[in-house]
């Protein structure tokens, strides 16, 4: 079966969605935990265009013990390749066990349903919502998107409300509204048989793209997260692990920048991580009028657990405003608190559509402006 919307464009445009790389393809792995027990992690994204799910489906097919434990933290990921794998956990003879370990969100919600049983810990969260894609293409391919958008929606629902104690109606109701369910929520409905005791892992995902994610689930500031954010403030990627493992000495040999270069760079650093902890793309209370705001002054480096692709819809298609505080001479955010503008959200959102040139921005650009447009409601 051919699937039009796996474009190379479209695949980098989902890759900037999950804020991902394209070469990240390590989501699962398999082993064997007993002479009688399979375990299967899956602790990432699932499916296209990170990895091929036909591969895994393929070993799953292989497993020949008495039972099969799937250990699942997952921020969803492609829908017609999680159905794959879920068909070949409901069909193997096994015993299946899936363990959400900390987060089953998305594609990754009906997945859990493959299990004969579905465990979770105190924890634990499941969401489930409609199905939406990063794409991009003329009205013929987007409506040919949407109508498979459609089906997958219903297909899931059918899956929910067979493996839940939830009737259609109200699956498709909290589908449309994007519904986050704790452990003891999730067992009321039926969505896991039983709440185990444990130490459950972390959700380390970029969750933004999502609407209403609670405020207990957030990055934690790690080697790993201090590294992308230097790798975003512009460093190398030796660079910035050789800061992270010995500090400026790291950064004394000839490959080095200008200690003058270097400072520009991790200038703010440490606001830029906060902003990046408590960014939930929420708009104001209140916003001032978007022709009272100097445009010359806007924040160049909007939120660091962004990207490349906020800060070029930042810079050249604005929509984030700085309040009680300020924005430095050369653009870069200084501090204070940033939020949303809504009118310059959707006057960036129409000029990245080509609207003022006639040319449209980059599909990553316009892929985080309608993150942004959905975390909003617009």
């Amino acid at each position: 079966m051919k699937f039009e919307y796996r474009t190379e464009n479209n695949a980098k445009a989902v890759a900037a969605f999950w804020g991902k790389t394209l070469s990240d393809d390590d989501s699962y792995s398999i082993r064997a935990s007993s002479a009688d027990e399979t375990e299967i992690f899956i602790f990432d994204v699932l499916g296209w265009p990170f990895n091929d799910v036909n591969a895994l489906v393929r070993d799953v097919a292989k497993i020949k013990t008495r039972d099969i434990l799937v250990r699942l933290n997952s921020p969803g990921g492609d829908p017609i390749d999680t159905f794959a794998l879920y068909h070949a956990l409901r069909e193997h003879p096994a015993k299946v066990v899936v363990r959400i370990e900390s987060l089953a969100a998305s594609a990754a919600s009906f997945l859990a349903l493959a299990g004969d049983k579905v465990q979770a810990y105190p924890s634990s969260l499941i969401m489930i919502h409609n199905s939406f894609i990063a794409t991009v293409g003329n009205q013929y391919q987007l409506r040919e998107v949407a109508e498979i958008l459609e089906k997958i929606d219903d297909n899931m629902a059918d899956v929910y409300e067979a493996g839940t104690k939830v009737k259609k109606r109200e699956i498709v109701e909290m589908m449309k509204n994007e519904t986050w369910l704790n452990a003891k929520e999730a067992k009321e409905k039926g969505f896991i048989d039983e709440i185990i005791d444990g130490k459950a892992a972390k959700a380390l995902f970029d969750l933004t793209i999502f609407s209403n994610v609670p405020e207990t689930v957030r990055p934690e500031v790690t080697p790993s997260f201090v590294e992308r954010i230097l790798r975003e403030a512009g460093f190398s990627r030796s660079e910035a692990k050789a800061l992270l493992a010995r500090g400026w000495q790291g950064l004394t040999n000839s490959e080095a920048e200008a200690a003058e270069s270097l400072l520009v760079k991790l200038q703010n650093l440490t606001s830029q991580i906060k902003a990046a902890l408590t960014h939930n793309s929420t708009l104001a209370d209140s916003e001032p009028d978007w022709g009272d705001i100097d445009k010359t002054k806007l924040p160049r480096n909007a939120f660091a657990d962004q990207g490349e692709p906020d800060k070029k819809s930042t810079w050249k298609y604005p929509h984030h405003w700085v309040k009680n505080g300020k924005v430095g001479d050369d653009g870069v955010y200084a501090s204070g608190d940033m939020y949303l503008h809504k009118g310059g959200l959707n006057a960036a959102w129409a000029a990245a559509q080509g609207a003022r040139t006639g040319k449209k921005a980059a599909p990553e650009v316009i892929a985080h402006l309608e993150k942004h447009r959905k975390a909003i409601g617009e």
